[in-house]
């Protein structure tokens, strides 16, 4: 019964799978219907009896017959509710039983195998928990709304990661986020976004299953004594522009691109990277909204665009320069500019990047031609994110998968060392009025901002509500993923004490 229920879950998860782009067993059918035979008593002889049903959402309903149009009004002689059940497959053939919170039970026969498979696999996921299709191991990252634990596909044997995050304790504003980075989740279906394979929602929690990076952070690499080459930095700018302009296309704009946000896939050379974490993203508005200074700064200093820090309304272009910054430090090892030092920021907005001697010798001019136009403090003539595939210095790079030289251009650097401190700082009154008046001094405003899409930003209540599941260490996640294929039938106790330190 267990093969041929796994090929019941094959198919329809398949036909899912067409109608959503990305999600799994989460995106099944929620509404089913259909004749059955159910048990009934007729005297002292019990007998089989007709009964419609109609699975819609996560609730059974039971008609004494089948609906015709004319039977909009017809009450059903019961509902289950799904969440609190347990769906099995019965001993008579065709048989599937579902166990009751009461301790009684319900069940009924369908007509062959297909609709067995059909109606077994739709009841399980109308419960909608997580472990109905995935096996959850172990913990290997906490956070202040939940945790991270490694899991493994039940139907295919695919090892992943769960974001297990509740909703209790979390403001109408972070429940707001967290329904919207759900929505953009589904939206997204590209080889450089981390993939969301299934979300599961419940009134109580949250389950993301998201595909297993094994190499870490893009941080970590830049971090790394070994260094970048000028081809590398090229691969991975060319797959960091891919994946925001399937983004910016879906009209959805990240907000917090950053190398902590940046993945990759292993720790193989070149490396594949694909974007992560869309807890701040938003999808664009029609208009311009005027907000609160403070409360129009999102994402990291070090990454945030200046029109973003104006206070106005601003667009894709945020993001375009948040990759002008990373590719900047990937060439140089340096950031372009000090964030906390007034002057060397208005000079930097005044006459743009400044390309030392010593930190970009052997870096090609166009590479530097390249880095200038995504770093325009003017939004409307920064590149966009397909303008930027079209530049000279990533077409001119066709075999950037190829390892180049043992030459190394990026060095590792104090300042960029201190990033990760800093962006955990949330952005004080003094910095922003600082910045604020800088840009009014240079003339760089919402005023000018002429973006025919505009978003408005804001900073969630309290504590930042994706610090849960931040990103997996390549060590751990790679241990993890090794112990998990003899652990993962006796997960091993929680260790909050070792792992927490290594997230976030």
């Amino acid at each position: 019964a267990s093969a041929s229920g796994s090929s019941g879950a094959s198919t329809v998860a398949e036909e899912a799978s067409a109608q959503t782009g990305t999600l799994r067993y989460s995106a099944l059918p929620l509404e089913l219907r259909g004749n059955v035979q159910c048990d009934a008593k007729s005297g002292l002889r019990a007998k089989l009896a007709t009964r419609f049903l109609i699975l819609e959402h996560s609730v059974l309903h039971v008609f004494e017959r089948e609906l015709t149009a004319k039977d909009r009004a017809l009450v059903p002689m019961f509902s289950i509710d799904m969440d609190t059940v347990t769906v099995d497959v019965g001993s008579r053939e065709f048989e599937i039983v579902l166990a009751l919170p009461d301790g009684k039970h319900f069940s009924f026969l369908v007509s062959d195998q297909d609709s067995l498979e059909r109606w077994f696999y739709c009841l399980k996921r109308a419960r909608n928990r997580v472990d109905e299709f995935y096996e959850v191991g172990r913990e290997i990252g906490k956070g202040t709304f939940g945790s991270v634990l490694i899991a493994r596909d039940r139907l295919t044997g695919e090892l992943c990661v769960v974001k297990l995050m509740t909703k209790n304790q979390r403001s109408r504003r972070q429940l707001a986020l967290l329904e919207r980075e759900m929505v953009i989740l589904k939206q997204t279906n590209n080889h450089y976004v981390v993939q969301a394979y299934d979300i599961f929602n419940s009134p109580t929690e949250v389950c993301i299953v998201m595909e297993l990076m094994r190499g870490g952070e893009l941080y970590d690499l830049l971090a790394s004594s070994s260094g970048l080459t000028e081809d590398i930095a090229c691969h991975i700018a060319n797959q960091l522009l891919e994946g925001i302009a399937h983004l910016h296309a879906l009209n959805i704009v990240h907000r917090d691109v950053k190398p902590e946000n940046v993945l990759l896939e292993s720790r193989e050379t070149p490396p594949t990277v694909k974007l992560t974490d869309f807890g701040l993203s938003n999808l664009l508005d029609s208009g311009l909204v005027q907000e609160n200074l403070l409360n129009s700064v999102v994402g990291s200093l070090l990454y945030v665009a200046p029109e973003l820090l104006a206070g106005g309304g601003y667009g894709c272009s945020v993001d375009i320069w948040a990759v002008g910054v990373i590719v900047f430090a990937m060439l140089s090892g340096e950031l372009p500019f000090n964030i906390e030092d007034k002057q060397d920021y208005e000079r930097f907005l005044r006459r743009g990047p400044a390309f030392k001697e010593e930190l970009w010798r052997g870096v090609s001019n166009v590479a530097k031609w390249f880095v200038r136009a995504l770093l325009q403090v003017d939004p409307n003539k920064r590149l966009t994110a397909r303008g930027a595939l079209q530049h000279v210095w990533i077409q001119a790079n066709p075999h950037a998968h190829l390892i180049v030289t043992d030459i190394k251009y990026t060095r590792t650097n104090r300042r960029r060392r201190h990033s990760r401190l800093l962006d955990k700082l949330r952005a004080t009154v003094l910095v922003i009025d600082t910045l604020r008046f800088l840009l009014k001094l240079l003339a760089v405003s919402s005023a000018k901002n002429k973006a025919s899409s505009v978003i408005s930003a804001s900073i969630p209540d309290g504590p930042h509500p994706h610090n849960v599941v931040q990103h997996i260490q390549a060590q751990l996640i790679t241990d993890a993923a090794n112990e998990s294929q003899q652990r993962m039938d006796e997960p091993p106790p929680v260790q909050q004490s070792s792992t927490q330190s290594q997230f976030r």
